[in-house]
């Protein structure tokens, strides 16, 4: 649309009253149609006013006016479709107002001249192949014929669907069997896009998959002969064609089980032991050994009569199994008894690394139950997670499982948050606890004390506060160094207030897995000019007191999934529950 040009002085207008090609005061309509997005259609309508003089109206206004609009911002995609892309943009600004906008495809405008394409955002790009990309751009136009630079985007139609399948599994072949079992294998299939797995079936019904070019179809009959087949398929959901094999399982030899043992009796208890014997099982071939299994879990297999199971729970009941088996994995049917380990006994004396030097003990918890008085489920800076916390059977379990997340698990006698209710604190002593872990790679558990000054600082995060935020590690280990222990202090542990941290470190090989199923006894000797490291009661270090480290500090229990650097990270070989066990925590003082 031209922009209206008016003298200073009234114009006479033609014949009739109206400008030319106009027959009413309602004719002079220009209108651009386009389409929007969603397939709205769209009118700009500029009506002409004849009949009137022109000298100082709003039409002489627009005339003067020169300003462009400002450019449409944020230009973006907001859809696709394999042929078409919604494009959508932040509205331009006018001094008069903006008309319309002029959108432009690879450089084409979709409108002539400056009659606008769209009214208003969004608008849509069809008639496009799958994954084609265009270059898209918009320029505002405003009443006057001042259109604004262009802003603009490539965007792209959706991609195309991948209907090519697999090429079909070469070479299937048997590469080994049992007499239930045959081992399979392949050469690799290949695809347009990647290869997502392989279908397997027996007799025309599927059976499993297997991600790589092998599989063993278990479950079949001894000396048989049967048609194994397997295909491919793609991401997409295409299959290839299948291939085809006969396999044969070895033929039948013995299936006979032996009986089951005989007499299955509990001998002599302790409060960590339980001896177990039975009488000797038959075979028509020969018994080969024996399975024990502790509720419903194998611990362990003996080619004799008898078994002890040790590093138990002093006053829990187990249950146990034994099943002989032969030579040809037969096996038997389970023979079953419950024990019950001896009572829990309190010790009368000091710890050896104290004994005699006027230590007394003043504060203990066997977990016969969570108390809630001395124990919160998580430290002051971090919340509960449900179930990752409880006491049973005089254990404290500490869980961090893959189904959360692995997120760090503690247990603290500390204030629930800065300035909360106390539980137990003390400054100097022998402090204790019988735990044991599990091993593997993400696993870090730990036993610690924290500063109560910085758990309790008043008005925090405000600073200075009272005092340093000392961090005493009495154990941590991670799953990826099995035999390392790390024992550390940290003179103000995590910069608080702007004071950098120290660390004095006894970081020692010991000549056992730390992690696993045997307990272990973790401590450390903290007094006003020393820390000493021990395990099981022997000595692996020690060092020099920091300066912050005389003050009250509270306990920590825990488990801190997935390392403190990468080598210790959590991934698929991770146990989807890492557990921390604590038998006791005891604390001695003069």
């Amino acid at each position: 649309m031209r922009a209206l040009h008016t003298p200073a002085m009234s114009r006479s207008l033609p014949s009739g009253g109206y400008a030319p090609g106009v027959s009413s005061p309602t004719d002079a309509v220009v209108a651009a149609r386009g389409r929007r997005a969603g397939g709205a259609a769209f009118a700009v309508v500029v009506a002409a006013v004849a009949g009137l003089s022109l000298v100082g109206t709003s039409v002489a206004s627009a005339a003067r006016d020169k300003k462009a609009p400002s450019p449409p911002a944020n230009v973006r995609g907001i859809g696709a479709t394999a042929s078409s892309v919604d494009v959508s943009w932040d509205a331009s600004t006018d001094n008069v107002g903006v008309v319309g906008y002029i959108v432009y495809v690879n450089g084409q405008p979709l409108s002539s001249g400056k009659t606008p394409t769209v009214a208003a955002p969004p608008y849509t790009v069809d008639g496009l192949e799958c994954g084609e990309s265009v270059k898209f751009a918009v320029a505002a136009v405003d009443g006057a014929g001042n259109k604004s630079v262009r802003a603009s985007v490539v965007v792209s139609a959706a991609a195309c669907a991948d209907t090519s399948a697999p090429s079909a599994p070469a070479n299937f072949r048997q590469e080994g069997a049992t007499a239930t079992s045959v081992a399979l294998a392949w050469d690799a299939s290949t695809d347009d896009v990647a290869v997502a797995g392989y279908g397997v079936y027996v007799g025309g019904i599927a059976i499993g998959t297997a991600a790589g070019p092998s599989f063993t179809v278990t479950g079949l009959t001894c000396g048989a002969t049967s048609a194994v087949e397997v295909d491919a398929f793609d991401a997409a959901g295409n299959r290839s064609p299948r291939a085809m094999a006969w396999v044969t399982t070895v033929a039948c030899g013995d299936l006979t089980p032996p009986s089951a043992p005989g007499n299955l009796a509990v001998g002599t208890i302790t409060a960590t032991s339980v001896a177990l014997a039975w009488a000797a099982s038959s075979d028509n071939v020969a018994v080969a050994g024996y399975n024990v299994y502790r509720n419903g879990a194998k611990v362990g297999s003996v080619s004799g009569t008898s078994f002890a199971d040790t590093n138990l729970t002093c006053g829990t009941s187990y249950s146990y199994g034994v099943e002989a088996y032969d030579a040809a994995a037969n096996t038997s049917t389970r023979s079953t008894t419950t024990a019950v380990t001896a009572a829990c006994v309190a010790p009368t004396a000091e710890p050896a690394p104290i004994a005699g030097q006027g230590y007394r003990k003043v504060f203990g918890d066997e977990f016969d139950s969570f108390d809630r008085t001395v124990w919160s489920d998580h430290a002051f800076w971090d919340s509960s997670t449900a179930g990752a916390v409880a006491a049973s059977n005089g254990v404290l379990n500490i869980v961090s499982r893959r189904a959360d997340g692995y997120p760090d698990i503690h247990v603290s006698s500390g204030p629930e948050w800065f300035q909360g209710s106390l539980r137990k604190n003390f400054m100097f002593g022998y402090f204790e606890a019988r735990m044991r872990f599990t091993a593997g790679k993400g696993s870090w558990p730990a036993f610690w004390l924290s500063s109560l000054a910085h758990a309790t600082a008043p008005g925090w995060p405000s600073c200075p506060e009272p005092d340093l935020n000392y961090e005493l590690d009495v154990m941590e280990f991670q799953g990826d160094e099995p035999y390392t222990f790390y024992g550390t202090q940290h003179r103000n542990t995590g910069g608080v207030c702007g004071v950098g941290d120290q660390t004095r470190s006894t970081i020692k090989a010991l000549g056992f897995p730390l992690a696993g199923s045997a307990w272990h006894t973790w401590s450390v000797l903290w007094t006003a000019g020393a820390v000493s490291y021990y395990a099981d009661g022997q000595l692996i270090g020690s060092g020099t007191l920091f300066d912050s480290g005389d003050q009250q500090m509270y306990l920590l229990l825990s488990m801190q999934s997935c390392g403190w650097d990468s080598t210790n990270s959590c991934d698929a070989s991770t146990p989807n529950d890492l557990r921390t066990e604590v038998d006791y925590v005891r604390v001695w003082q003069k």
